[in-house]
């Protein structure tokens, strides 16, 4: 559950005190060099610290990383808020939504979607880099990115709020491919980033909900509604929201005109995967985060989850948190928990997934959050049937605060190029970096 700007301007405060004074005079050692520098956008100053080259390279200088990470490139820091990254062979393509805006403006197009092709044209062969190039602009509030292939032919294709779009990156033009292939998706309040995930023929579609916690009146509103309308079976299906869609997709790569209603009770499901080897779907959900906190542990509760899909099940938002307890407002309302799908595991309050995927031996998922639960790159072992064993093992540890004036790293999108590497997008410092493994297995 990522915060919003209503419950951060503390921590924003917080944030310009420490920006003025490593501004006003507090020094970098000569060995960690700054990326960029004050940002205004956000009041903090941005950057990522780094020491060294890897694979060609400014090499990131984090707080713990696990042993099976060789070392952390950063390829890029000057975008404006990175989102999803999908590998095509040799070149990664990644999403900037282009602005950090926490509510959708329709008219602003200012997304756009890079391509990084890898090289070997610099002072080591041994050590591509990557080219970046604009591949297509003027798009609004892009989010997710996935990619559709069979044979020979294959279709990248990329949500907007109300709209998902498909281009062939093989064409001398990209852009000129671009076409809307999905339209009129529920507009949103609360939340309006549409995720997206294919596996095989399967488009599926992540709406979230359009209020915290389907309160009455103003986000953080003690009212509530029961039963919620969002999802509730006064709407049609067209106009449900906190639902996963599926559409299947057609050998030419377009999606089919209908979906069905996969799943419903999940307010902000932004991280998708499929294991390759058991085909199970894992939905990770980000929890309601302005709800009345007086009877709840707010640093602890509610967790956010990691859910198994189940086809049309209902995953209890906004009746039911963390593991199927009843939620304190619906505490009246007659709501029952008994009926709704338990999240298949627990992750930590406000840890934000906001990216997922799989290799043949673990699966990993980017934490977004502000808090210290959030900020890091985790895996699960898995057991023989392909689920997720023992507790999650931290990846990678993105807080920056052992660097005089940095702060730290929030990764949303995660994929895997080749067999030994991932990339990772990080949206708070507009950086693009990819992570070389002593040891990655690739997955089928």
């Amino acid at each position: 559950m990522d915060a919003n700007p209503l419950t951060t301007l503390h921590w924003h405060a917080a944030l310009t005190l420490a920006g003025l004074l490593t501004l006003a005079g507090c020094h970098h050692p000569p060995s960690v060099t700054r990326t960029s520098g004050f940002d205004a956008r956000a009041s903090y100053a941005a950057g990522t610290p780094t020491q060294g080259r890897c694979n060609g390279s400014p090499r990131v200088k984090v707080a713990a990383q696990a042993n099976q990470v060789k070392c952390i490139a950063l390829l890029d820091d000057k975008l404006v808020f990175p989102r999803g990254v999908v590998s095509l062979g040799d070149q990664l393509l990644v999403v900037d939504k282009g602005s950090a805006l926490f509510n959708a403006q329709p008219n602003r197009k200012s997304g756009r979607i890079f391509t990084y092709l890898q090289t070997s044209a610099h002072n080591s062969k041994s050590h591509p880099t990557f080219d970046k190039k604009l591949l297509i602009d003027n798009l609004s509030h892009p989010n997710g990115i996935s990619v559709w292939q069979q044979a020979n032919q294959r279709f990248v294709f990329v949500s907007t709020p109300a709209t998902i779009w498909r281009f062939n990156p093989d064409a001398a033009v990209p852009a000129d491919t671009l076409e809307a292939v999905i339209h009129n998706l529920p507009t949103h309040g609360w939340h309006y980033l549409t995720q997206i995930h294919i596996h095989a023929n399967t488009l599926y579609v992540s709406i979230p909900s359009a209020t915290d916690h389907c309160e009455a009146g103003d986000p953080g509103a003690i009212s509530v509604q029961y039963p919620c309308s969002e999802n509730g079976l006064t709407r049609t299906d067209q106009h449900k929201t906190a639902v996963l869609r599926e559409y299947a997709i057609r050998p030419d790569g377009s999606p089919a005109p209908n979906f069905r209603l996969l799943a419903r009770g999940l307010r902000d499901t932004l991280a998708i995967t499929t294991d390759p080897k058991t085909q199970h779907v894992w939905l990770a959900d980000n929890a309601w985060d302005q709800i009345d906190l007086s009877r709840l542990d707010g640093a602890r509760s509610p967790h956010d989850e990691l859910n198994l899909l189940t086809p049309e099940a209902h995953y209890g938002w906004p009746y039911c948190h963390s593991d199927n307890q009843l939620t304190p407002l619906y505490a009246t309302s007659g709501a029952s928990c008994d009926s709704y799908q338990a999240p298949q595991i627990l992750l930590a309050a406000h840890a934000a997934p906001l990216g997922m995927t799989y290799t043949a031996q673990q699966l990993l998922i980017n934490l977004h959050g502000y808090q210290p639960s959030g900020r890091k790159t985790v895996y699960y072992n898995l057991d023989a049937k392909g689920l997720p064993r023992e507790e999650a093992q931290t990846l990678i540890d993105w807080n920056y605060g052992h660097e005089p004036g940095y702060f730290f790293g929030r990764p949303f999108g995660i994929a895997q190029h080749g067999p030994t590497q991932l990339v990772i997008t990080d949206d708070w410092n507009h950086a693009l970096m990819l992570v070389v493994m002593n040891e990655l297995t690739s997955s089928p």
